[in-house]
């Protein structure tokens, strides 16, 4: 079952609110295919397009791999925790965060 519908909304919500940073935690994610990656890009244009700081928190080798091969990891701010997110964040204004339902694909 694909979440990514439901994480797209949660993520135009929290980013019409206009936070000056926004965290995508990807920590739970058991399965991530091209429309998470589409889905990453798009908050990434959005939130550099507004202003908005934003990270991506990848701590699973497979979602890492998927952003690797296609070279999002070179295009967006991954970091291997939330703590350190977060440390990076916290020099900007007060944040949003999206996490996707544990177990759940995003895809």
């Amino acid at each position: 079952m694909s979440t990514v519908g439901v994480l797209r909304a949660e993520v135009a919500s929290r980013l019409n609110s206009r936070p000056a940073a926004f965290v995508i935690d990807l920590s739970d994610v058991d399965f991530f295919a091209s429309t998470g990656i589409s889905l990453l890009m798009e908050t990434g244009q959005r939130t550099g397009r507004d202003g908005i700081t934003f990270a991506v928190v990848v701590t699973r080798r497979h979602v890492l791999r998927s952003l690797e091969v296609t070279g999002t990891d070179n295009v967006l701010p991954l970091f291997g925790t939330l703590t350190k997110a977060l440390a990076t964040l916290s020099l900007h204004r007060p944040s949003a965060a999206v996490t996707p339902p544990a177990g759940e694909p995003v895809a």
